[in-house]
């Protein structure tokens, strides 16, 4: 066989191996996944855990609230993980990010400190003050709310089967402020 033979059968041979591999090698042997989808966190609730060394891998409230989540007010009535996804999901709601502009700012209570050493295995008390600004995303104008400050305690534990840091327990001090699930915005 000459080279020239030589060149043409292995071209007819590329040629045909493309064809019985049904042109495959252009179309991904893996699955594409679909992007991950961006919660947007318009209540802050991930700088909950700053000042900690750990952080909550999701914000999306499913994940981020524990399923044995209770929030407590302070006069001692309880309210489900339910009660407060219905609630963030009235105020997201009622306050179109369109529209308004929710700024949290969290910080520590200078009376507690945060646990310094802590493991997955513990569960983290945090103190924390937050402080509520509604703002028009269009107008600088803040806007009346009944309630734009309060002091909290969070219960923090790490979820095995979620593999990230969920609020346990919400204990807030003030009788229905702003993350209180009975609180209503008024609007103007």
């Amino acid at each position: 066989m000459t080279t020239k033979n030589l060149f043409a059968s292995f071209v007819l041979t590329c040629i045909a191996s493309i064809f019985s591999l049904g042109c495959s090698i252009f179309t991904p042997s893996d699955p594409i996944e679909a992007p991950l989808q961006l919660v947007a966190d318009r209540f802050s609730l991930s700088a909950i855990l700053g000042g900690t060394s750990e952080q909550f891998q999701k914000t999306d409230y499913e994940t981020i609230f524990s399923d044995a989540y209770t929030f407590y007010d302070a006069i001692g009535r309880q309210f489900t993980k339910s009660d407060m996804i219905g609630h963030l999901s009235s105020l997201s709601s009622d306050l179109p990010a369109s529209r308004y502009t929710i700024t949290v700012d969290w910080a520590k209570l200078s009376s507690r400190a945060d646990p310094q050493v802590f493991t997955r295995n513990d569960t983290l008390q945090v103190y924390r003050h937050y402080i509520i600004t509604i703002d028009s995303a269009h107008v600088q104008s803040t806007i009346l709310i009944q309630s734009d400050t309060g002091d909290c305690r969070i219960d923090i534990a790490f979820s095995q089967s979620k593999n990230t840091w969920t609020i346990l327990k919400w204990q807030d001090e003030a009788p229905q402020g702003f993350f209180h699930p009975l609180y209503t915005i008024k609007v103007h």
